[in-house]
Order: structure tokens, then sequence, then C-alpha cells
């Protein structure tokens, strides 16, 4: 079969749906946001990896920049760099979406605009020595510098024994042979979208799949249960008592959670004799539910408000 005969059927494929759920990333084009609005320009949050976009963090030492949500793109953008740092966005992929693709090739590409020259594509494996810290260095993995959009690639391969080994991919800013530092200017950004990771050793078109799809994927690793704008406060009687002083109610989560999750409470309020009272304490979770009680209430109450389930990598 001749090369253009092969490209001409992988092209019919793709039109026909036959390549569809070969992004092994979640959120890749950036169209789900359940933390809050990023349309604006946002300061990142604190800690050294801080989740802005479902699924994505922020990876950096200790400069401050900001992020935003550009419509199915995201921009980051250095704001005060101290000395050298990284300045990139990063994926965890949970071992169960990536395990099975143990010894092939997978290939990594995005759609980059930035003003420099060192944003590229990267991943690690970490917890097998022979393969930590591996960024790619390869000649169409590295962006001109130009502001305009360039489609990056990048090659790599899984070790035939997944066992112990977290696999991340990365975007952004970093030195071009080991994970490192640069020096960066405020002002420094890159925009990325389409970022796609899928097995093979080719990069095919970026997978456009439904909003809801993309949200029920995200929704195994965070949600929020309810709404903070008071409007949409979820309301519901509490379902049962919890001890003798405490009325307890569950939240029930959209999609039951990878793991058991974090649980806290962002607004939450048990109505009573005296109105809508905030004195909720956590009681337990599940992966399909949030518990709270209400302490000093013995009967059902309603609630109302909203929870934060988080069960991220």
């Amino acid at each position: 079969m001749s090369k253009a005969r092969g490209l001409a059927d992988l092209g019919n494929a793709f039109d026909d749906g036959a390549l569809s759920n070969r992004n092994i990333l979640i959120n890749g084009n950036f169209s789900v946001s359940q933390r809050g609005d990023f349309t604006t320009a946002s300061t990142w949050g604190s800690g050294y990896l801080s989740y802005s976009l479902d699924r994505w963090t922020i990876k950096r030492s200790s400069m401050t920049g900001t992020i935003q949500d550009l419509g199915n793109r995201v921009k980051v953008v250095a704001s005060t760099p101290t000395g050298t740092d990284q300045m990139m966005i990063q994926q965890n992929i949970e071992d169960k979406n990536i395990d099975v693709h143990a010894g092939k090739t997978l290939t990594l590409s995005a759609l980059v605009k930035t003003n420099r020259s060192d944003c590229r594509l990267m991943y690690e494996l970490s917890g097998d020595t022979g393969w930590m810290g591996r960024n790619i260095d390869v000649s169409n993995n590295e962006h001109s510098g130009s502001g305009s959009d360039e489609r990056l690639t990048a090659t790599f391969y899984l070790p035939s024994n997944m066992t112990g080994v977290a696999v991340r991919v990365y975007v952004g800013f970093d030195t071009e042979d080991s994970v490192g530092n640069i020096s960066l200017t405020a002002g420094d950004y890159f925009e990325a979208a389409e970022v796609q990771l899928e097995v093979g050793d080719t990069a095919t078109p970026f997978e456009h799949e439904p909003y809801s799809v993309t949200l029920q994927k995200c929704l195994r690793y965070f949600e929020l249960i309810g709404a903070a704008d008071s409007s949409t406060y979820i309301t519901q009687s509490t379902a049962a008592v919890y001890g003798n002083s405490t009325s307890c109610f569950g939240l029930p989560c959209k999609v039951e959670k990878r793991a058991y999750p974090t649980v806290t409470t962002g607004t939450l309020n048990f109505f009573t004799s005296s109105g809508w009272i905030s004195s909720v304490i956590g009681v337990s979770a599940s992966r399909s539910n949030a518990f709270f009680g209400l302490t000093g209430y013995t009967d059902n109450r309603l609630v109302r408000g909203y929870a934060i389930v988080d069960a991220e990598l």
C-alpha cells in the first residue's frame, strides 16, 4: 500500500469515527473548568502544583503568574520570576488509563503559541530508575518563539513493566535534555490547545469529543456538589440521624470517584427555627456520597449549599 493511500485510509477512518477514544489525556481542549471561571487572567493558587482547569495543574518552583481560559485553549503568563524556574501545565495520568499501553510507542502533540524558543512538550516516568525525568529532544518538539501557533509533537516509549511507574506529561518552559529550570522574564507566556496523547508514532487530528463526555471523565476526579452561587444552591432534606446529637445528610456524587475523596464544605447551611445556620461538621465520605451533619439537632432538616469532593491524583 502506498503512503498516500495509507494516509487517505487514516483520514477516512477518522471521519467515520473509527479513531474515537484515542486521547489518553482528559480535558485536552480545556473545555471543563469546575473550579472557577478563568476567562480573565487569574493568579495561580498556593502550592507547588495548583489545579485550575480540570485535570491540569501549574508546575513551578517559586515564581508567580496567571492562567487564563481563552476558550478551548489556556494561556499561562509569568509575572514575577525569581531567578531560574519552570513554568508548565501538567497532567498526571491514572494507572488504569496508561498501564494498558505498557511496551507501546506513544505520541504527544499540542498546538502551542509562545514568545520563547524553549517551550516544548515533555513527559516523565517516575518510580522506574531507568526511565525517570526524561524530556524529549527532537526537532519538531521546540517552538520557534514566533508568537504564532505551531503544532508540536513528540514520541516516547513506555516500559514493558509498568509496576510502580507514574506517568505525567507537560507543556511549557523547561530545559531541553532533563527536568530543570530556565531563566524567565516577566511577561513570558505560552498558550496550549488540543493536547493529545495517543498510541503510535504519528500524531492524528485532535479528538473533539462532546463536552458532556469530557465532563463525565473529569467528575471521576473532582466535583462540586451543588453550587457556590446562592441562587443555585441545592436544597434537600436530611436523611438520617448520626449518634445522639447530630442530624446527618448525604450528598450524592454524579459520578463515582476513582478513590475515596477528600470532602470539604464550601457553604452548607441547615434550616432551623432561627433560619439558615452554618455549623456543619464533616462526618464521612464514600466514593459515591459525601456525608455531613449538624450538631445539636437530631431530626430531619433542609440543607442548602455546596460541597467540594476531591479525588485528584
